[in-house]
């Protein structure tokens, strides 16, 4: 079972390749089935059962515990550092917000009250940078809620008053949990094979090929 980064993941018809890739769809459709026919008949296991194998688009430089974003412990699914994630050009983004529309953000998860420079109180982060809790308006609330309010790329961020307006800063893409696609890839480029990166972002985990 696998968890992509809080969204479905896209699907393109065979059909639609060619106005996608032009030119280029032989070359790609030749590297996907290479790259699928490698790794066909594997599966990752823990303690001789397949994995809930989460991933994500980028981390925040360290991937997260499952338990801090679903309530549930897995033993591997546990925070390991993923350095290339840091490295792209839009690891770190910005997102900013009048004290009004700020507010109006807010509601949806809170009673607003109170004046914009005291809406943000104490805010609490776990080892690997997500938002475990904020003191909104007096209220706690998750990073979670705070990162679907203002549609933030993920709940690793601080947020900041200035100006007569909020900003977002904002770190890496999706829940954090599981095996990061950039990190991966960098892995990759660095001369690593998938079974090293496999075992990597699953900690303590087995790759069985079926006979």
């Amino acid at each position: 079972m696998t968890v992509g980064a809080d969204s479905p993941q896209s699907y393109i018809p065979s059909d639609k390749l060619l106005e996608k890739w032009g030119e280029h769809t032989g070359e790609y459709t030749e590297k996907i089935n290479s790259a699928v026919n490698e790794v066909l008949g594997y599966t990752v296991t823990y303690e001789d059962k397949p994995i809930f194998a989460a991933y994500h688009a980028m981390s925040g430089g360290k991937t997260e515990s499952a338990e801090n974003v679903w309530g549930k412990s897995y033993p591997y699914l546990q925070p390991v550092d993923s350095v290339g994630d840091m490295l792209c050009t839009d690891y770190l983004t910005e997102v900013s917000f009048s004290a009004e529309d700020f507010a109006a953000g807010l509601a949806k998860i809170c009673t607003v009250s109170g004046e914009p420079a005291g809406y943000v109180g104490e805010i609490t982060h776990s080892d690997s940078g997500r938002v475990m809790n904020a003191v909104i308006c007096g209220t706690n609330v998750t990073g979670g809620q705070l990162q679907k309010a203002f549609s933030l790329r993920s709940a690793n961020f601080d947020v900041a008053f200035a100006d007569g307006k909020f900003t977002f800063t904002v770190k890496g893409y999706g829940h954090g949990v599981g095996m990061s696609q950039q990190g991966a890839n960098y892995m990759a480029l660095q001369g690593n094979t998938f079974t090293e990166i496999l075992a990597w972002y699953y900690t303590g985990c087995k790759l069985e090929k079926a006979d």
